[in-house]
């Protein structure tokens, strides 16, 4: 293939993809002022929640409630842990000061199963 032509097909098809990506949406809003938009879609908004104020549904599944929590459905697993004490040192020259640290026995903590009886 001769290098014109296959110049003049790289130029074109480059032409019909720039082309196919500046095409316009229909803008409904563009005549509407800002207030406008914006008493619609707050008009919207509280028909739905009217809608779901009323609504036959029934969404206690949806609700929290302490029983459906989940520390309370998966509660922890104990993990001791071990307070040690590291008293005042000084390292270089830097006065560090006495803190107490905790490391717990296991690596990881674990939650029980739903039903698993903690003791």
């Amino acid at each position: 293939m001769p290098l014109g032509l296959l110049l003049i097909l790289i130029v074109v098809l480059v032409t019909v993809l720039i082309e196919g990506c500046s095409t316009k949406l229909p803008n409904d809003s563009a005549n509407r002022s800002l207030f406008e938009v914006y008493q619609d879609f707050a008009s919207r908004k509280s028909l739905q929640r009217r809608a779901l104020r009323h609504s036959p549904v029934d969404l206690t599944a949806y609700t929290r409630t302490v029983h459906n929590e989940l520390d309370v459905q998966f509660p922890l697993l104990p993990n001791p842990s071990i307070v040690l004490f590291v008293f005042p040192h000084i390292v270089g020259e830097a006065p560090i000061p006495g803190y107490a640290t905790t490391f717990h026995l296991y690596q990881k903590h674990h939650y029980a199963l739903p039903g698993e009886v903690l003791k």
